[in-house]
């Protein structure tokens, strides 16, 4: 499920971040936050919470920033799980 409805949220994630839409952006945080919890990842997860709470200040660079940050944490995290659980990671 992390794996799955990470890519989701991840691709979401960019969309609305590309399209500058903070709303979206607050929203795809605060759920993508939980999916890093589950699993441990914590510094996603405060990533996560960082961003939306940029957002909902309406702070577009601490967002772009934050956007890049967390792509590369996910990007880590997924390459943990993939070794980990071989065939189980997005």
């Amino acid at each position: 499920l992390y794996a799955s409805g990470s890519t989701r949220l991840q691709a979401q994630l960019e969309a609305a971040a590309h399209a500058a839409d903070l709303d979206a952006v607050a929203r795809i945080a605060h759920a993508w936050k939980s999916y890093h919890g589950n699993v441990g990842a914590r510094r996603p997860e405060r990533l996560c919470r960082e961003l939306e709470e940029a957002a909902q200040a309406g702070d577009r660079e601490a967002v772009a920033r934050l956007a890049g940050e967390l792509a590369q944490a996910y990007t880590e995290v997924s390459g943990a799980l993939a070794l980990e659980f071989p065939g189980r990671a997005a």
